[in-house]
């Protein structure tokens, strides 16, 4: 201020009160700025109160310059705001020749169609504004120099208060149309509402303003509507967002801040919805998924066995972890089995990847679950692919015994033909020469003929 002789502010600031409590508040993008002052403040052995607002989520903020920070943080002395956007000038450029102009006019008119919008102009320095930045440069390097820069800052105020008066009208604009290019790029076409500023804009003619806005078009409300009509009632992952747009992480993080979307585990999340039971939710969850073994036997034998256990078959860890994070939060019990190539056969039905009718036949025997099988064995004989069944049957047995599944689908035919005396299932005769297992078989055969 004294090299510019603006001595009413220089006087201002001297009788300004003392502030012996100071809060220090600075927007962050690096760090680098906020960091060299703190380091001043620190070698002086002094510790004001710290507010950062900081871009990006913190992403662009460098672990060296942060260390300060977090020690002030730690001892209560700081507070760190994130934020997702800083809309900043950077002094720098004015002492390279080059002036922002920024139009609020453009800002307004285009606010209600694309948040957040910026409207920025950047350019060399021209006219008496390049006049007063040459003077500005003379008076600078003279004063490095130490020789006197008295006259040039004489100079500087005369450019100074020449400018003074000069004054750049306000556009009356009305947004006609926003085009979106692929580079990311909108094309915001603006009309000037008064046709006597065109004389303003001189050799221009200016009637239609196009103005390019690189960065975020999408903002929360029309992404989040995005999200709810193509994942409303599944689980989705963030690498199936990206596809949407580029900054899904930030969004996602926003969303789930302000209870819009739910974070179910790592890189998972839902949109809040209600379902009638656990099968609604599996019938609209896009993931892949196959149901298998009892659950699957109970789709084929219409619930004759009912259970609460979900029995669950995918190809994706992360999704097996979404899942079963998902369904404790809600209350259902869901068994989730990890492999890289599905290892059942299966086949779609009503929408949903369902074990097929033999190989969920033979499953259920492996695991013991022998009402399962031969419920579903009994209600879809007419569906049932026998030879199927036995080159699946052959290669599996029973679980901790050296029972084939072919041969107790085979015993238990036997027992269907004796306890209707006829003829339900043609099939060689088959005994099963192990008492517990022999014991378990009969008692299913019975409960399927006695209620099914």
């Amino acid at each position: 201020m004294s090299l510019t002789e603006q001595r009413e502010l220089e006087e201002l600031y001297r009788n300004f009160p003392k502030c012996s409590k100071l809060i220090y508040l600075e927007t962050v993008i690096s760090g680098l700025t906020s960091h060299t002052i703190l380091k001043g403040f620190n070698d002086a052995d002094y510790k004001p109160y710290t507010i950062f607002v900081v871009d990006s989520y913190g992403a662009k903020l460098k672990p060296k310059y942060s260390w300060i920070f977090r020690s002030l943080e730690l001892n209560g002395l700081a507070t760190k705001i994130l934020v997702s956007k800083l809309i900043a000038k950077d002094t720098k450029s004015a002492l390279l020749g080059v002036s922002a102009t920024v139009y609020p006019t453009i800002i307004m008119a285009s606010w209600k169609k694309i948040k957040p919008c910026g409207a920025v102009e950047w350019h060399l320095a021209i006219g008496k504004h390049l006049e007063v930045f040459i003077k500005l440069q003379t008076c600078l390097r003279k004063s490095l120099e130490g020789k006197e820069f008295t006259s040039e800052v004489e100079k500087i105020n005369e450019s100074l208060n020449s400018i003074k008066g000069e004054e750049i009208p306000q556009l009356g604009l009305r947004t006609e149309r926003i085009e979106e290019t692929r580079g990311g790029v909108a094309s915001i076409y603006l009309t000037l509402k008064d046709s006597n500023l065109v004389e303003w804009c001189g050799s221009f003619k200016l009637v239609v303003c196009q103005i390019y806005i690189k960065g975020d078009l999408m903002y929360l409300d029309d992404f989040k509507a995005r999200l709810v009509k193509e994942w409303s009632g599944s689980l989705f992952s963030l690498s199936s967002i990206r596809k949407i747009h580029p900054r899904a992480k930030e969004y996602l993080h926003r969303l789930s801040k302000s209870n819009g979307i739910r974070r179910v585990t790592w890189g998972w999340y839902w949109i809040p919805t209600s379902y009638r039971d656990a099968w609604e939710f599996l019938a609209k969850d896009r993931g892949f998924k196959v149901i298998i073994k009892q659950t699957a036997a109970s789709i084929w034998n219409y619930d004759f066995v009912h259970r609460d256990v979900f029995r669950l078959a995918v190809n994706s860890q992360s999704y097996k972890k979404a899942l079963e994070a998902f369904a404790k939060s809600m209350g259902w019990d869901f068994e989730v089995e990890y492999h890289k190539k599905i290892p059942y056969e299966y086949e779609k039905v009503d929408g949903l990847f369902i074990e097929t009718l033999e190989s969920c036949i033979v499953d259920c025997l492996a695991e013991w679950s022998f009402i399962d099988a031969f419920a579903t064995l009994y209600l879809r004989r007419e569906e049932v692919d026998f030879d199927k069944l036995r080159n699946l049957g052959r290669w599996k047995r029973v679980s901790k015994t050296n029972l084939r599944a072919w041969t107790l689908i085979k015993y238990g035919c036997k027992l269907f033909n004796e306890h209707f005396g006829r003829e339900v299932f043609k099939f060689k005769v088959a005994e099963v020469k192990q008492a517990d297992v022999r014991e378990l078989v009969n008692e299913a055969v019975e409960k399927v003929v006695e209620f099914a």
